[in-house]
């Protein structure tokens, strides 16, 4: 998708600026967390997490001002001027934390600055970006990539890890009804866009920590991890009663 003629003056200003050391102005990302989904099953689990890592490539931004469809950003550096505020690792971390409270799936899901401040947590998330690339100026595209991977806090155990990753690419409406002279309507446009693909990349990570720990203490190591002809056939009980038996097991095992 080609920038319109009509866009193009300004949004290689704005380009210009960013490529010789602008940051974006007053345009902070806020992540919107989803209501929790009526019925949702909550684990009796306090989580933390901390910031994540940064990942991606060494570079802030790349391309040719010149050509507009292919300039990227890593936006876990930089901004893009008077589009979005950069989008660092440990906001990540946050918006994370944030997502997993607004679910409604664990008892406590908060955000901590180091592993110094973990008291009580039953498991603690960490993780990196390896991706945030914004490709095309006003961005034509996303190219997102978070590795999550959480341990109990009892004995730093490795309870769960998983990669999500998005690719997509804006609509071709998505500035419709703005007028090219207001660079706040085009920021607002992008930043629901990003927040869709945050949600999604969020969604996919949380669906994948329930499922891990459905499945019971397979998948959640402890230090009783020696089972019982009879402990195993518990793990082939329905997935509600081996989730409670497995929640009770981390539980007991990280307040001894």
């Amino acid at each position: 998708m080609r920038v319109p003629s009509s866009w193009r003056g300004l949004l290689i200003a704005a380009l210009m600026v960013t490529m010789t050391g602008g940051c974006s102005v007053n345009s902070p990302f806020v992540y919107r967390a989803a209501p929790p989904a009526p019925g949702v099953q909550s684990f009796p689990l306090r989580v933390a997490v901390l910031p994540l890592k940064d990942g991606t490539a060494d570079f802030i931004t790349s391309g040719s001002m010149l050509d507009s469809d292919r300039a990227t950003f890593n936006l876990a550096k930089t901004g893009i001027s008077y589009v979005i505020d950069p989008l660092t690792p440990e906001l990540w971390a946050k918006w994370f934390a944030a997502d997993l409270a607004a679910s409604g799936l664990f008892s406590e899901a908060t955000f901590l600055y180091a592993p110094s401040e973990l008291t009580d947590e039953d498991i603690y998330i960490e993780g990196t970006v390896e991706k945030a690339y914004a490709i095309g100026i006003w961005v034509e595209k996303h190219d997102l990539a978070l590795v999550f991977h959480a341990r109990r806090r009892v004995d730093d155990q490795l309870v769960w890890e998983k990669t999500v990753r998005s690719v997509s690419t804006s609509r071709r409406n998505i500035y419709q009804g703005c007028s090219w002279k207001s660079s706040k309507c085009m920021s607002d446009q992008l930043h629901l866009l990003l927040n869709d693909e945050v949600w999604r990349m969020f969604a996919e990570a949380r669906s994948d920590l329930v499922k891990t720990l459905q499945k019971g203490s397979n998948s959640l190591p402890t230090q009783d991890h020696l089972q019982t002809g009879a402990e195993e056939e518990a793990q082939r009980l329905p997935a509600a009663e081996s989730t409670d038996t497995t929640i009770e097991q981390i539980l007991r095992d990280s307040r001894h």
